[in-house]
């Protein structure tokens, strides 16, 4: 994650999305990871409430592809190179390598 110190340790952060308890390894601030979390279980229950008959998997990754789709959005308005958004997105799949399920 991006929000790290350069050097720093990776410590366990405990999050909680829709009743699913994860242990992420990052050396991120807690907060901000609880923050991030709560992002995306908003976004999860978003989903889940406007398609019941998803399963979870499904409704993570529809929420996953909504999020994305915001992340380019902005991109484009703020005129970001594609570039820093994939070096965001790979710093969010070492943490999600991270997980401790």
């Amino acid at each position: 994650m991006t929000q790290g110190k350069e050097g720093s340790t990776k410590q366990p952060t405990h999050v909680t999305i829709l009743r699913n308890e994860i242990t992420l390894m990052t050396d991120a601030d807690p907060e901000y990871t609880q923050r991030l979390a709560a992002y995306v279980e908003r976004k999860m229950q978003e989903v889940y409430e406007k398609s019941k008959p998803l399963s979870m998997t499904k409704v993570a990754i529809v929420a996953a592809l909504n999020i994305a789709d915001e992340l380019f959005r902005l991109q484009q308005e703020k005129g970001v190179s594609p570039s820093v958004v994939e070096e965001r997105i790979d710093d969010l799949l070492r943490m999600l390598d991270g997980l401790r399920l």
